[in-house]
C-alpha cells in the first residue's frame, strides 16, 4: 500500500498476543455499597468483562450492579484488581487472580 512503510523482515515485526480468560464469581456483602465494578490489569488499565448469556455475550469494561449480591462473569487472566464503584467513584478494591479453566471467587 502506498505511503505505508514495509518492514525489511515482516516476520521479525510480528507479535501475537493471546489473551486467556477465566470465570469470576463476585459476592457482595453489601450490594447497595456499590453500583458498578470493573477489573484492571497490573498497569491499572480496565480489562474487558464478559457476561455470558444464553443467546448472546455482553462485553464491557465496567459492569452495573443492580441489587445483586452475586455476579458471574468471564474476564482476561490479565486482571489483577477488582474495583467497586459508587456513582463513578472508587469505594473499594481487592486483588483477584483469574485462572484459565477455573472459577475464582472474590467476596467484597
Amino acid at each position: 500500500m502506498a505511503g505505508i512503510p514495509v518492514p525489511e523482515d515482516p516476520a521479525r515485526e510480528l507479535q501475537l498476543v493471546v489473551d486467556t480468560k477465566g470465570r469470576l464469581h463476585v459476592e457482595l456483602d453489601h450490594p447497595g455499597s456499590a453500583d458498578e465494578f470493573e477489573l484492571r490489569d497490573e498497569q491499572g488499565v480496565p480489562v474487558e468483562i464478559t457476561l455470558p448469556r444464553r443467546e448472546t455475550r455482553n462485553s464491557t469494561h465496567r459492569f452495573a450492579i443492580v441489587g445483586a449480591s452475586a455476579l458471574d462473569c468471564e474476564a482476561s487472566c490479565r486482571a489483577v484488581v477488582i474495583v467497586l464503584l459508587k456513582q463513578g467513584k472508587e469505594v473499594r478494591s481487592a486483588g483477584v487472580e483469574i485462572r484459565r479453566g477455573k472459577t475464582s471467587t472474590v467476596r467484597l
